[in-house]
């Protein structure tokens, strides 16, 4: 999880987990205790994921109760990033780590 004020990374946390719905859930709430104590604006912002297409609906489902507000999907796809054209890479984890990164250094 990565919070940006701005352009600036406020807030990072990683950690290795599976994707359960009550997992997710818990490990959610404990960060969002964490980040509020040194971090408030984290409750009140738009959150965007990217997330494997196999998982989605239920991932998704599992971050808009934990955060309370809407999540918004990412396009694995990386159209805006290729001129519309789909580069055909297949949406696991490591191309969306990959994904997340690349937009962090095209912010700069």
């Amino acid at each position: 999880m990565m919070y940006f004020s701005g352009r600036t990374l406020a807030y990072q946390r990683v950690r290795e987990i599976t994707p359960e719905p009550e997992l997710l859930y818990r490990e959610l709430s404990l960060i969002l205790v964490e980040a509020a104590a040194t971090q408030p604006a984290l409750q009140r912002c738009p959150v965007f994921a990217h997330l494997d297409p196999e998982l989605e609906t239920s991932l998704c489902e599992v971050l808009a109760a934990a955060l309370e507000r809407e999540v918004r999907v990412l396009d694995p796809q990386l159209k805006r990033f290729a001129g519309g054209a789909a580069i055909g890479l297949p949406a696991g984890g490591a191309v969306l780590a990959a994904l997340g990164a690349a937009e962090r250094l095209m912010r700069r």
